[in-house]
């Protein structure tokens, strides 16, 4: 299996503040990503609803680039 890199599926820096800060804990490698659980008083938060919809369009826009890699053997 071919490594994916945080930045390769999501490439902007100011973005992946964001993901990390509200969605995603990244390893120190960078290639293996575990979800968060936010409290239900955050789900509210725009900020965050906001992130998630642009982390699927990130997300659908690599696999439709990248056909051949499953991003969910990275999601642990």
């Amino acid at each position: 299996m071919r490594s994916v890199y945080i930045s390769t599926i999501f490439p902007d820096p100011i973005f992946r503040v964001a993901l990390e800060n509200y969605i995603v804990q990244v390893n120190g490698s960078g290639v293996q990503f575990s979800k968060k659980n936010p409290r239900p008083d955050e789900l509210r938060r725009t900020n965050l609803r906001d992130t998630i919809k642009q982390a699927e369009q990130c997300m659908a826009h690599f696999q439709k680039d990248n056909p051949g890699i499953d991003l969910k053997y990275y999601m642990s």
